[in-house]
């Protein structure tokens, strides 16, 4: 049980991840590349053999797909849920942006090239650690922010440190995306 809800919150968090790039927008044709690439290849949300029981009139399965638009890439990520859920993940990433932009710029900035040094200079078997280390660090040296879940200052400041990253080197968006998912599942 504890497995599905864990992938549960996987696939959400990708959402929200994925939401929280595409709201804050950027201007790195690269990066928008490797972002419609990634949604492309995480289709995890949209499942054909997944449908409801109802028929539709021409004896087609239903699909319980939803679509959650974002405007930034022209396109949509769907994902199994109602739009209630879409507006919800879409809410959780604008409250992260929020957070995201009363972090000092400078830090974050410095972090980020620090995390890329680490990440294109050694193997992908350390990622999950140097994220890790650098959030970690990043999170004694903020203001706390009462206001705010820890949880969302977590995964505000990991979601910000990882754009940082991608925008500066695109090509390393789809390993580091996994490995935020998977480092604020784990976290949060």
């Amino acid at each position: 049980m504890e497995a599905s809800g864990n992938a549960a919150s996987r696939q959400k968090n990708s959402l929200i991840l994925l939401s929280f790039f595409e709201q804050q927008g950027n201007q790195n044709d690269k990066l928008k590349d490797e972002l419609r690439q990634l949604n492309n290849e995480l289709k995890p949300f949209r499942d054909i053999n997944d449908y409801d029981s109802d028929i539709q009139t021409d004896g087609h399965p239903c699909s319980t797909s939803n679509r959650l638009y974002t405007g930034e890439l022209e396109h949509h990520i769907e994902f199994r849920g109602n739009d209630h859920e879409n507006e919800q993940v879409r809410q959780i990433a604008a409250e992260l942006i929020d957070i995201a932009d009363r972090f000092d710029n400078l830090v974050l900035t410095r972090s980020a090239e620090n995390l890329n040094r680490r990440l294109q200079s050694h193997g992908g078997k350390e990622w999950g650690a140097y994220l890790s280390e650098e959030v970690k660090r990043l999170l004694h040296g903020m203001p706390d922010f009462h206001q705010y879940s820890q949880d969302f200052v977590l995964m505000a400041l990991t979601f910000t440190l990882v754009k940082k990253v991608c925008e500066h080197t695109p090509s390393l968006l789809q390993r580091l995306f996994s490995t935020a998912v998977d480092f604020v599942t784990t976290h949060s």
